[in-house]
């Protein structure tokens, strides 16, 4: 009995297309400066700038405490997020 040669169906595929007319790209430095600009009154202007220079998540930062910043050490640690879940919040670790 002849032993079949192993192949690979693989080959037999074509890779999916990448779908050029959807362009996604993240904000310029110009972009942020505006966009800082604009809430520069505002009461989460800070939080606003955290987000764009730490690139955290909407739930870490709004699971911050004083405890998590060190402003001697100037760092910030994220020991949780916020979720949500069923409608109510819930806090994970």
């Amino acid at each position: 009995m002849a032993m079949e040669e192993a192949r690979n169906p693989v080959v037999l595929t074509q890779p999916p297309q990448r779908d050029r007319t959807r362009r996604q790209r993240g904000w310029t430095l110009d972009d942020a400066r505006r966009f800082l600009a604009q809430v520069g009154d505002d009461g989460l202007a800070p939080a606003f700038h955290l987000a764009l220079v730490t690139a955290l998540r909407r739930g870490e930062l709004l699971a911050l405490r004083w405890v998590d910043v060190d402003l001697d050490g100037q760092t910030l640690t994220v020991h949780q997020q916020l979720a949500v879940e069923g409608g109510g919040r819930c806090s994970s670790n």
